[in-house]
């Protein structure tokens, strides 16, 4: 029962790591095209609650699944990222 905490506990820090790092990558392409706004945005404010929204997504559901099938780290991200980009549109917007 130990160990399966343990995966657990590490799949879940994972998808949070991926989570955290596609809104914020989301933010920095957003920026680059924005630099006057970004410069008067909160970024941690903004890349919450893009996580939040991210996190309430079908989309965030369907890759976190594909995660836990595959394992693969790198695929989890992108697919967070490139609905992260919307979201963080959306909320400027």
């Amino acid at each position: 029962m130990g160990k399966m905490t343990e995966k657990t506990d590490k799949t879940n820090d994972v998808v949070r790591n991926a989570v955290q790092k596609a809104t914020e990558q989301a933010y920095w392409d957003w920026a680059a095209v924005h630099p006057n706004l970004a410069a008067v945005i909160d970024q941690i404010v903004l890349t919450e609650r893009a996580a939040e929204s991210l996190r309430d997504s079908r989309e965030y559901h369907l890759a976190v699944a594909a995660f836990h099938q595959s394992r693969n780290e790198l695929d989890l991200f992108n697919q967070l990222l490139k609905f992260a980009g919307p979201i963080i549109n959306s909320i400027l917007m």
